[in-house]
């Protein structure tokens, strides 16, 4: 969803969608985001539901949300930062496990990164919900709304990442080592807003 577009008044059942596991896993390729709606959204979505099933399989770098892959979009230095309200995802995401740094180098690094609403938040988020169960393996971050809320590192021209008024009730989980996990989100950045919002799901690792 590109800016300025629209996305409004739209109930997506019963997804199933796969990350796609030729996209290649040599160092700076295989990077990919899906979500039940968009894979980017640099727009805005106002009261969209979805529900179903999102599998990572065995692919890293991938960034997945029950509704949105990323809520917003990186060209160049810039970084424009989508708006979802009034929606909700009730959205299972498995992903397997991210690569992690290698020494001291985490030019090779692919995380994955998971959350019930959207896997990365660098715009706005009010008055939404996410129910899904998460699950994740290795170096990954996850939360039942967001996987993390935050600007992508080397961005000039940012928004300020929020949420607000939003809420997740689904489990979030890992059998792995290297995981951040949150109720609510798996990470919230320096600078990075979250308000009058709560959470409510089992958080788990073993």
């Amino acid at each position: 969803i590109g800016t300025g577009g629209l996305v409004r008044n739209l109930n997506l059942t019963n997804v199933d969608i796969q990350a796609d596991p030729n996209l290649g896993t040599d160092p700076g390729v295989g990077f990919q985001s899906i979500g039940a709606l968009a894979a980017y959204n640099a727009g805005a979505v106002y009261n969209v539901t979805a529900s179903g099933t999102i599998h990572g399989g065995n692919v890293s770098g991938v960034s997945a949300g029950g509704l949105v892959g990323w809520n917003g979009f990186i060209g160049g230095s810039t970084v424009y930062g989508g708006t979802i309200q009034h929606s909700s995802a009730a959205v299972a995401v498995t992903l397997g496990d991210g690569v992690g740094c290698s020494g001291t180098s985490c030019n090779d690094s692919r995380s994955n990164l998971a959350g019930g609403l959207v896997g990365v938040n660098p715009g706005t988020i009010t008055g939404s919900s996410a129910s899904g169960a998460i699950a994740v393996g290795s170096n990954s971050q996850a939360g039942g709304l967001a996987g993390t809320n935050q600007v992508p590192s080397g961005a000039i021209v940012y928004p300020q990442p929020m949420i607000d008024a939003s809420f997740a009730t689904g489990p979030v989980s890992s059998n792995s080592v290297n995981v951040q996990l949150g109720g609510l989100v798996g990470s919230n950045a320096p600078g990075a807003l979250i308000t009058s919002s709560y959470a409510t799901g089992n958080v788990t690792a073993t």
